[in-house]
């Protein structure tokens, strides 16, 4: 099992520095949201989160990242400790502006392993030095001894230099870099296949490049197959009116359920699995609602075999475009297949931004409680609606506060308090050790709204 048990963030948008803790509960589920006024870092999370799933996919850190790193600052850093199959894992990386364009690159990272009952074990940490005089930037990388064993085996150090400058350039992982991961395969087989290898060698392949190599091909499967991330927001790997379809795997597919859509043949099952998840479970949270697909044959543009897709719901034998449908259906359509898989596997990490956007907050509130109580998996969400507060417990819940330099709390409350009213006294008395929300003023509220009024007059606007 892969479970995400607390994110460090430093210098991330308006976040000079935030810890979030992500606790299990008594069900074996994970289930954390965060509340907070707007621009209060809650979103950054969640952005945090598709970050760290598209460098240990192997893949860019995306174009949204520059915006990721907060003003004023040259380096955005996010650290992730997870739980995997027992052992601590660590994971560092470093974001830096990419000169003279407006992408971000990983200026460094760093991957430790402590296994359960054992001692911590850097694997790898790879920077970016300081400029020399000409301006070059060497990479240093760490154990120094080990890893100038290993990168000594054949062609080993040309291969990885190479990936180095390219990963770089692309805004990757090095560590993660899939390329990296075939190289040094290469060099544990050569290493295996040495004769006369000295025991200094022999160890930094046993005890580092070994459990390396095993501890990023873990994470990057993770990473492809069971991590989502739905916002609002282009980039992410699904967004609203958008719903997953299977695994995703490299190819990551998504169907746009907001109008007809023709997709590649070989997807039909995984459409006819979503729509048969749809209709199990929408009948459960809005009584009468069922769902189905309808598809027929086409040739797409390209020439190959294609189905067209036609969602629609039906109620009362009334049928109906999906599309046609209220947002919040629409909205928990779209996020259904990945609470379905967070619901019943161990593995699946979910985050979601605004999820309570749209969706009847009663509703919202047993879905959640449903997850929390009965779910396996993981699932992070930012929220505004307060009654989500009195169906989780205090352990499922994080705020954000005005300070950025210590930006997420938790309220200590017992499992009988009302978090809601915690909360909003909270808010209004800042009596918990800290400013929950800036104060806002009705008579200058009104004040503004009426000067707003009259603005433009003087000009004969």
């Amino acid at each position: 099992m892969i479970r995400l048990r607390s994110l460090t963030l430093d210098d991330a948008r308006n976040t000079r520095h935030g810890t979030v803790a992500f606790r299990d509960l008594a069900s074996g589920a994970s289930v954390t949201g965060l509340y907070g006024q707007n621009g209060s870092g809650k979103t950054t999370v969640i952005d945090a989160i598709r970050i760290l799933r598209n460098l240990m996919a192997g893949r860019p850190a995306g174009p949204e990242a520059v915006g990721f790193i907060r003003q004023g600052s040259g380096t955005a850093r996010i650290a992730a400790v997870l739980d995997v199959d027992g052992a601590a894992v660590e994971y560092t990386a470093a974001l830096e502006r990419a000169d003279g364009t407006d992408g971000a690159r990983v200026a460094g990272e760093r991957l430790e392993r402590t296994p359960a009952g054992g001692r911590r074990r850097l694997l790898m940490e790879h920077t970016l030095a300081a400029a020399d005089r000409m301006g070059l930037r060497p990479w240093r990388t760490l154990p120094h001894v080990r890893w100038r064993s290993l990168r000594s085996v054949g062609s080993a150090d040309a291969l990885l230099s190479a990936e180095e400058t390219l990963a770089h350039a692309e805004g990757r992982s090095f560590i993660l870099s899939p390329a990296v991961a075939r190289t040094l395969a290469d060099v544990a087989s050569a290493v295996a296949a040495m004769p006369d290898a000295s025991r200094s060698r022999r160890d930094a392949a046993d005890g580092t490049l070994a459990p390396l190599t095993a501890l990023t091909a873990r994470l990057g499967a993770w990473a492809r197959d069971d991590v989502r991330v739905v916002t609002t927001r282009t980039g992410s790997s699904v967004s609203f009116d958008y719903a997953p379809l299977g695994a995703g795997g490299e190819r990551g597919d998504v169907l746009d359920i907001s109008r007809p859509v023709r997709i590649p043949a070989d997807l039909a099952p995984a459409v006819r699995r979503m729509a048969a998840q749809a209709d199990t479970v929408m009948p459960a949270l809005v009584p009468g609602l069922h769902v189905a697909a309808d598809m027929r044959d086409v040739t797409l543009a390209d020439g190959t075999a294609g189905v067209e897709v036609f969602l629609r719901s039906v109620r009362d034998d009334v049928s109906i475009p999906l599309w046609a449908e209220s947002e919040g259906v629409r909205r928990i359509m779209g996020i259904l297949s990945l609470l379905v898989r967070m619901f019943n596997e161990e593995d699946a990490l979910v985050a979601i931004d605004e999820i309570d956007a749209g969706v009847f907050e009663i509703l919202l509130g047993d879905l959640l409680a449903t997850l929390a109580g009965r779910g396996v998996g993981q699932l992070v969400f930012t929220a505004h609606d307060l009654r989500v507060l009195e169906a989780l417990g205090p352990e499922s819940i994080v705020f954000s506060t005005t300070d950025p330099s210590d930006r997420f709390t938790a309220l200590r409350a017992r499992d009988t308090n009302n978090l809601r009213s915690m909360y909003i006294r909270a808010v209004k008395l800042a009596d918990h050790g800290g400013v929950m929300a800036d104060r806002v003023d009705r008579s200058a509220i009104a004040m503004a709204l009426y000067d707003a009024g009259g603005a433009g007059d003087d000009d004969g606007e």
